[in-house]
């Protein structure tokens, strides 16, 4: 909560943390001294994730199933009873798992971790920068994992050297999406499980998204993105709220939240014969502001695309 919380958050990111119970509530008294249940609550109201690493990490391979069962439970009552969350994702103690383990821990969870690259003492620049080539050209996630900053098991020689890689990590935040393990975890099964229902319409087309995830578990916003030569246009809702479309030259992009009705409506280019038709109704917009921002944001390129029906007024009224 010192050291590694900070660090994140100066750079905008949020970590989670997989603890346990047993070795929290002995706290900065502990041999070793250990985050509070406090320094847990607070990390979690500022949106780290604290989840469960069992009770007393014990060795599951030397535990019957039932044991392993106790270990789970108990530690989530834990986490639940000091912090007020359910732990929605599992670290296995030692990384020891067997498929009836798996499919007992992954119950009323988004996941467990079941992949991982260790951080820490063997870390060096070049294994960092290989990593992150890696992943980006396979289009993968990642999960780094590290059990120390400055002391315990396999601590880095130099935290610096972390702090460094965050700093490269952020320098390339337009490419790289980073999140709580919860965050990622859940937004590749929706992914993965999302079906789009298509419906082409005389001038255009309905996509409806359905999803049959927990709602409660898969809160994850995913992103729509389409891509055409003639959209004109593009009405997004989820129940009754209209949502933002942003348009990135030829391509339309919209963000909703999964298990929730959504409905997409896209409206292709009008023919000439069609375009000549009277509109029955005209909506008019008039965004009148000071402009007093103006040169204080950095716009890159590809959001400066002109906007289809959106009309600047000068002070010649042209």
């Amino acid at each position: 909560s010192t050291v590694a919380a900070p660090e994140l958050e100066k750079r905008g990111f949020r970590g989670t943390f997989w603890v346990c119970g047993y070795y929290t509530e002995q706290g900065a008294s502990a041999k070793v001294p250990r985050m509070t249940w406090d320094e847990l609550r607070e990390m979690s109201k500022k949106g780290h994730e604290v989840s469960s690493h069992s009770w007393a990490h014990k060795n599951a391979k030397r535990l019957t199933i039932e044991q392993v069962k106790s270990e789970i439970e108990k530690n989530d009552s834990a986490i639940y009873a000091n912090i007020g969350i359910v732990p929605r994702t599992y670290c296995y103690p030692y990384n020891y798992k067997t498929e009836e383990i798996v499919s007992m821990a992954s119950k009323g969870r988004v996941a467990t971790r079941t992949k991982q690259i260790s951080i820490g003492g063997k870390s060096t620049p070049e294994r960092f920068d290989k990593w992150l080539k890696d992943l980006m050209k396979a289009e993968d996630w990642g999960v780094g994992m590290t059990h120390g900053i400055n002391y315990g098991y396999d601590a880095f020689k130099s935290p610096s050297l972390f702090w460094e890689h965050l700093d490269k990590v952020k320098s390339m935040e337009n490419q790289i999406w980073v999140g709580t393990f919860c965050e990622v975890a859940s937004y590749i099964k929706e992914r993965e499980e999302i079906q789009l229902k298509v419906s082409n319409k005389k001038n255009g087309m309905t996509i409806t998204p359905k999803l049959k995830l927990d709602r409660k578990l898969f809160a994850e916003p995913l992103t729509m993105v389409i891509q055409g030569e003639t959209m004109n246009g593009i009405l997004v809702k989820q129940g009754r709220k209209e949502l933002p479309v942003y348009k990135i030259n030829k391509i339309m992009k919209t963000n909703y939240l999964c298990g929730l009705f959504l409905l997409c409506v896209l409206v292709w280019g009008r023919s000439e014969a069609h375009a000549e038709k009277p509109l029955k109704t005209l909506d008019l917009y008039l965004c009148i502001g000071q402009s007093n921002m103006a040169g204080r944001g950095k716009l890159s390129p590809e959001v400066m695309d002109t906007l289809q029906n959106v009309y600047l007024l000068n002070a010649d009224d042209q």
